[in-house]
């Protein structure tokens, strides 16, 4: 959990602000998985940070998003309309 709170705030992707009655908080929740070797030995433990949907409205809080990959079709696309 301590290396996922690292990487969202030395990305920038999460920010702590003050709660007031006119902001909507998105409740989030961490989700833990194993990941193991392909002989089944454990490798490692992953932790992500995720909202719960279930809280989101619509039209609130949508044209904020972020996506840390980026697919190699999309750049091929980007670099044919430039070019």
């Amino acid at each position: 959990m301590y290396e996922e709170i690292g990487a969202l705030q030395r990305n920038d992707t999460k920010s702590l602000v003050l709660r007031t009655p006119e902001l909507h908080v998105i409740e989030c929740k961490w989700v833990y998985k194993v990941k193991a070797k392909v002989d089944e030995s454990l490798e490692r433990y992953r932790a992500k940070l995720v909202a719960k949907r279930s809280h989101q409205r619509e039209g609130v809080g949508y044209e904020k998003t972020f996506s840390p990959v980026v697919k190699l079709a999309t750049i091929w696309i980007v670099l044919s309309i430039i070019l």
